[in-house]
């Protein structure tokens, strides 16, 4: 008879002779407690340039990972007690690639890409107004 986290257990000699031999019982210790873990973060994409942004976390104690390859930085620092995102800290071969996350060592649903910022230029000639406006009979 399971109450309350605890097996409580009855010995008796037979049914015919249900004499009380022993009682006891023992703590329920299959199943610790189970603490939900949840993490989020602002966006689930960032450019690699942009500043560290903060993860919600559930446990507010809980212990932030990201679930890359050991030699790899996942990009997660601990700041004054807060766990922070930092896109410019992580290894170079996860650029474009999806980063997940743990807490205390369990999966989160949380994950993340960076993205490189593209290299455009811009180069502005000059625009010759006089010929378009005379090209459409147009007069200053």
């Amino acid at each position: 008879m399971e109450l309350k986290r605890r097996i409580f257990l009855i010995v008796y000699d037979s049914i015919r002779n249900p004499k009380v031999i022993a009682d006891f019982s023992l703590p329920y210790i299959c199943c610790t407690p189970k603490t939900e873990v949840k993490l989020s973060l602002p966006s689930n994409v960032i450019c690699s340039k942009a500043g560290a942004v903060p993860f919600t976390v559930l446990p507010v104690s809980g212990v932030v990972k990201a679930s890359v390859t050991d030699n790899l930085n996942g990009g997660v620092e601990l700041i004054n007690g807060q766990y922070f995102f930092n896109p410019g800290m992580i290894s170079p071969s996860l650029i474009g690639q999806e980063i997940s996350f743990t807490v205390n060592g369990k999966p989160t649903s949380c994950s993340i890409k960076v993205v490189t910022q593209p290299d455009v230029t811009i180069d502005v000639v000059s625009v010759d107004y006089q010929g378009w406006l005379k090209c459409n009979n147009h007069k200053l």
